[in-house]
């Protein structure tokens, strides 16, 4: 079903809706900020992202559910599908609504548990950026302002490089003192992941609780460019659990010493 038309498709509807947010944020009006049931921030422009997202891929696939964050926070969830479009509208609220650069849109495909096509366009970092990949035809990466007819191909580097972490969620006492002997990196965001898939980083473990729309698009696009995300049994992360949740996780280029040292971090976490 997928192929590389269509993965442009998503990533021009990503790039627009990416522009619609940073319009939306600095037209004024105000962002109407409130708290979810599980204490996380949300905005209309959360909502107002997802509907334009989940009316999209209702027109361009419409034989395909879709799962968004804002409508399970909502209680529209009440049996995951074998195969769906999940969607985290906006990850990074808080740096959105605070007028940071690190927050993305994320649309990812699931079939059968597996994350096989992911689009995170990032509107307002390194000037924008949008990183989409699928199974079997490759990851690729475009600057929104050129848009997806100048796509180019990534790759994860062979080489070791900076560990990623969260900027707000880290606070494992194990894993800061095993980075205060390693290169790294705080950025937020699910462009984490993408980093990673392009090479300009080697992992990113994560310890802290996420749902699997925190990590569904990046997730497919490190796939998609050789990379891989296992738990702590080295184990590929799966997607349409119950509940949506995750368990800890590294997102990685490859096995190399630092990989296995990071799995040992993540057994004993």
């Amino acid at each position: 079903m997928m192929d590389k038309a269509l993965l442009g498709q998503l990533g021009a509807l990503a790039i627009d809706v990416g522009a619609f947010l940073v319009h939306r944020r600095g037209s004024g009006e105000s962002l109407n900020i409130r708290s979810k049931d599980d204490k996380t921030p949300v905005t209309d422009g959360d909502v107002e992202a997802e509907r334009r997202i989940t009316d999209a891929l209702a027109t361009l696939t419409p034989q395909i559910a879709v799962v968004g964050e804002e409508a399970v926070s909502d209680g529209g969830l009440s049996a995951v599908p074998s195969r769906f479009w999940l969607v985290d509208a906006v990850d990074g609220t808080r740096s959105y609504m605070k007028g940071g650069d690190e927050f993305t849109v994320n649309i990812g495909l699931i079939e059968d548990g597996i994350p096989t096509a992911g689009i995170v366009c990032a509107p307002s970092l390194d000037g924008g950026r949008c990183f989409m990949g699928a199974q079997g035809i490759g990851a690729f990466v475009c600057s929104t302002a050129q848009g997806t007819d100048a796509m180019q191909a990534i790759r994860v580097s062979s080489e070791e490089g900076a560990i990623l972490v969260s900027r707000l969620h880290e606070t494992d006492s194990t894993l800061k003192a095993f980075l205060a002997k390693h290169p790294c990196r705080k950025v937020g965001s699910s462009v984490k992941f993408c980093l990673v898939a392009c090479g300009e980083a080697s992992s990113y473990p994560r310890f802290s609780p996420t749902r699997e729309w925190d990590t569904a698009a990046g997730d497919a696009v490190l796939r998609a460019a050789g990379g891989r995300t296992v738990g702590a049994d080295g184990k590929p992360l799966a997607y349409g659990k119950a509940g949506l949740h995750n368990p800890s996780f590294l997102a990685c280029h490859g096995e190399g010493a630092l990989y296995h040292d990071l799995i040992a971090l993540l057994v004993r976490s």
